[in-house]
């Protein structure tokens, strides 16, 4: 059994680790660290091509699989198994592709809850893999307790 841990970076994003650990360890549970690299547009400087689209998504791809290494060594440090994921796509689209390709149990991510109206209480991203998945996902919000939201299938 796996937990799914989506990773952009951010201190705040990495609050879902702090929920997701001891679960995993009581557990059992395998921890799949996710970063997604979104598509990039060329890098340009006032007209001129400084790197093209796939020079940029590379040298992020590179970015990301460093920093899932770093929290990977530090998970395995606590005693947890663990397996990073990289993917290059639209965040949520590719968070659920590999929630079903890896037969994940729970999604656990962090939202930043800021945007319109329609994401009072989530971020986009978030909002848009709760809606979809059919996969309990456990959402971690800044200063408060984790709900859940389980989605019958």
């Amino acid at each position: 059994m796996r937990i799914l841990i989506p990773l952009d970076g951010s201190p705040l994003a990495e609050k879902a680790l702090e929920v997701a650990e001891p679960l995993a360890l009581a557990g059992g549970l395998e921890i799949l660290l996710l970063r997604v690299v979104p598509p990039a547009p060329p890098l340009l400087d006032e007209g001129r091509m400084l790197m093209t689209a796939d020079e940029v998504i590379a040298m992020e791809r590179r970015e990301a699989g460093e920093y899932l290494a770093m929290v990977a060594v530090g998970l395995r440090a606590r005693g947890l198994q663990v397996r990073r994921l990289l993917r290059v796509g639209d965040p949520a689209r590719a968070i659920l592709a590999a929630a079903e390709a890896e037969g994940v149990a729970l999604i656990a991510m962090a939202t930043h809850g800021r945007g319109g109206l329609g994401r009072l209480l989530f971020g986009s991203v978030t909002a848009a893999v709760v809606e979809a998945s059919p996969i309990p996902v456990l959402i971690v919000r800044p200063g408060q307790a984790a709900a859940t939201r389980a989605r019958s299938a």
